[in-house]
């Protein structure tokens, strides 16, 4: 016995063939959701009670982070203006070492050549 199938009617075998997958996949992500959310009632069961605790003091919560914020932006700015004198001061000193110690060169040179001269005389008196 020979049958024959039509076009149409294997269109319709693969739509019908297509759309259980389609509810097959449905079905499967529907259970992993079930379980999915299974869970999540479970952690929001077992910490009701730490919720219920928290919620009223989310607005203190909230506040002392604002406050604990604004410290540390004030105590990094405080910080940052110390570096800078810190800074500046070291610069200043560092300038005034570098002229302490050319106005040193320069009294070294005086002396020595004072102290040439004065040995130049000391010989010239002993001829």
């Amino acid at each position: 016995m020979e049958y024959a199938v039509t076009y149409a009617q294997l269109g319709w075998m693969i739509l019908f063939v297509v759309i259980i997958g389609i509810g097959v996949f449905a079905v499967m992500v529907l259970k992993n959701l079930n379980q999915l959310i299974k869970g999540v009632n479970e952690i929001l069961q077992e910490n009701m009670a730490e919720f219920k605790r928290l919620i009223p003091n989310l607005a203190a919560v909230s506040d002392n982070a604002r406050t604990i914020t604004d410290d540390v932006r004030q105590l990094v700015s405080e910080g940052a203006q110390a570096v800078d004198q810190v800074t500046e001061s070291t610069r200043e000193t560092m300038l005034k070492l570098n002229r302490t110690t050319d106005h040193l060169g320069s009294y070294a040179l005086i002396i020595g050549e004072v102290a040439k001269v004065l040995v130049d005389l000391y010989y010239k008196e002993k001829k």
